[in-house]
Order: C-alpha cells, then sequence, then structure tokens
C-alpha cells in the first residue's frame, strides 16, 4: 500500500510516466449544483483516492489533486522536505501525503563533513575517491543533479542514488544525520 501512495504521488506531480485517472470530488454547492473538478485541500479533501499537493506551497489554503493509481511502479523517490523545514528521511517519504510540501530547498541549511572540506546538507553528495596513482582519499561535494539518482524530492538518498561508477555494487553509506558519502576505488 504505502508502494501505491508514493506511486500515486509520483503520477500526480508528473515526475513518472504512470496511468492515472483523477478520483471524484463532487461536492455540493451552495445552490446545490455540484462540483466535479479534482481538487483537493486541506478543508476539502477527495472523496476517493489521495489528495497529492505539488511542491512549493505550504499555505493552508494550499490545492492539490485528487488521485487514483491504476498502475504504476518504479523505484524509491527518495526523502521529502517538510514545511516545518524537517526532512522526512524515509526512503519513501511520499507514502505519508500529510498535506503540502515545500520545495527540498527549504531543508537544504547547513554543512557537513566530507574528508577536510564541507558539503550541504540535503543537496550535495560526499564523494570519497581512493586508490590509483596515489594511494591517498581524495574527497570532493557532488550536487545531486550531477549523480545519476531516482531522489524526485530533491533530497540525497543511499536508496534513491545510483552512481554509474558503483558498476551496480554498493558504494553509498550515510550518516547519523543521514547525509551520504559515495566510495569509489580508482583503478
Amino acid at each position: 500500500m504505502k508502494r501505491l501512495l508514493i506511486m500515486a504521488a509520483l503520477c500526480a506531480l508528473g515526475q513518472l510516466g504512470c496511468s492515472s485517472e483523477a478520483g471524484d470530488n463532487s461536492s455540493s454547492n451552495d445552490d446545490g449544483s455540484s462540483s466535479n473538478d479534482d481538487s483537493c485541500s486541506a478543508s476539502d479533501p477527495c472523496t476517493s483516492g489521495t489528495c497529492v499537493y505539488p511542491p512549493g506551497d505550504c499555505s493552508s489554503n494550499a490545492k492539490g489533486s485528487c488521485v487514483e493509481i491504476l498502475q504504476c511502479d518504479g523505484p524509491p523517490p527518495g526523502p521529502a522536505c517538510q514545511c516545518d523545514g524537517t526532512v522526512l528521511e524515509n526512503p519513501d517519504a511520499m507514502c505519508s501525503p500529510s498535506g503540502p510540501r515545500p520545495t527540498a530547498a527549504l531543508c537544504q541549511t547547513g554543512t557537513f563533513a566530507c574528508g577536510d572540506i564541507t558539503c550541504k546538507r540535503n543537496l550535495e553528495v560526499c564523494v570519497a575517491t581512493s586508490g590509483g596513482a596515489m594511494p591517498t582519499t581524495t574527497h570532493a561535494c557532488v550536487a545531486l543533479d550531477e549523480i545519476n539518482n531516482t531522489c524526485v524530492n530533491g533530497i540525497p538518498d543511499c536508496a534513491c542514488l545510483q552512481p554509474a561508477e558503483c558498476g551496480g555494487a554498493p558504494c553509498c553509506s550515510a550518516d547519523a544525520d543521514h547525509q551520504e558519502t559515495i566510495t569509489l576505488n580508482a583503478p
């Protein structure tokens, strides 16, 4: 069920190619007529399906779309930024459609250690490369969009990072603060 909710959110946001159809959000207007649009909000929930909000609006009157998934599958979308500035770290964070969500920028604050340099929290990944001609380890901060990933919410997580340099082997780890490091061995 959790996977279906993730996919519902991704489909509604146009980030997966899915078959979906709008839920019936019929409601009566003051004049007794019925409105049949697929919009929803905290005060006007879906009568069927899930209300999925596009990122970037944390206001109390944010509007979403009612979505019912018919068929959809895909990889975990990764963590999501919440309106209070905290990160929902679950790699299936979209499983909890608790309401409006901001863009990832709200949660991309502070830094974390990457060898002898610092990277931006929830924005960059530390890449540690060892081996090669010099038996030392070099460190670099790499933006999420420069790494093959499925982190559709804009926040790195090992579950949605797929660096080609790892050749399918696990090479990602996270510290206690959920900041990711990719370890590569140079020939």
